[in-house]
């Protein structure tokens, strides 16, 4: 067998995949020999419509198929009233096994620390930041207050902006150094009530100083309201903006 690089190939492989070493690859290879037609073939198959049809879904984070599409967010207005916010798409399968959640799930696709250290590296170019903040955002129309200040009136950010920037500041991860190129972000807000328009400017204005410099950075912003009257919040995704992602049509 040292002479059969292909199987030497194959058991460095398969020895990658969780909970299985080299002993376990040998024995799966031998199978998937002795069975090209029954198991080979189909897997090869099987394999390669995978890498060609199953990718992540752009909003939620789990899986989704080119033919049918995202299942998660096919029946979004359903599920709506309810939403599942975990790690990895492994911890969204185990709680649809168990039956006890029935809504919608976010999928962040890992964690992030929300005291980084300039010890750790950050790769500015390709990064994908994923965090949530717990509260309401004032909208547009209770963002701001008039003052008279030195016989001037000028407007001020109100008590609800103000208390939600204090929120905003202890929950938000701080990243060092700070993110300098364009970004695209996609935020999801959850409302208290149905009252409030979406406006996501006090979010792009709280995030200057610990994710990027200065809010002009933001090329692109997908934004959605939701409603939520137990658990306001934003759920906030930042990744490096792709000019070439712009549809033609707008050029």
């Amino acid at each position: 067998m040292n002479n059969l690089t292909e199987i030497e190939e194959l058991i460095k492989v398969i020895s990658k995949f969780p909970g299985l070493g080299p002993k376990s690859a040998k024995r799966i290879i031998l199978s998937l020999i002795n069975n090209k037609d029954e198991i080979m073939k189909p897997t090869i198959t099987a394999l390669v419509n995978a890498l060609k049809n199953i990718s992540r879904c752009s909003f939620c984070g789990s899986l989704k198929s080119k033919d049918s599409g995202c299942n998660n967010c096919e029946n979004i207005s359903k599920k709506y009233s309810k939403i599942c916010v975990v790690e990895n798409i492994a911890d969204q399968w185990s709680i649809e096994n168990t039956k006890i959640f029935n809504g919608y799930f976010h999928i962040l696709g890992g964690t992030i620390s929300a005291s980084l250290n300039k010890d750790q590296d950050f790769v500015e170019q390709n990064f994908d930041v994923k965090f949530e903040i717990l509260g309401e955002p004032a909208s547009k129309a209770n963002q701001r207050k008039l003052v008279k200040i030195h016989n001037r009136v000028v407007p001020i950010k109100s008590k609800k902006a103000l208390g939600y920037v204090t929120a905003f500041n202890k929950q938000c991860p701080q990243l060092d150094p700070l993110i300098e190129c364009d970004v695209a972000i996609e935020i999801m807000i959850y409302y208290a009530t149905r009252r409030p328009d979406l406006d996501e400017s006090l979010i792009l204005d709280c995030l200057q100083g610990f994710i990027y410099k200065n809010d002009r950075q933001v090329k692109q912003k997908t934004i959605y309201w939701g409603l939520d009257k137990e658990n306001p919040r934003a759920i906030i995704r930042l990744t490096p903006f792709d000019s070439y992602g712009i549809p033609s049509g707008l050029l």
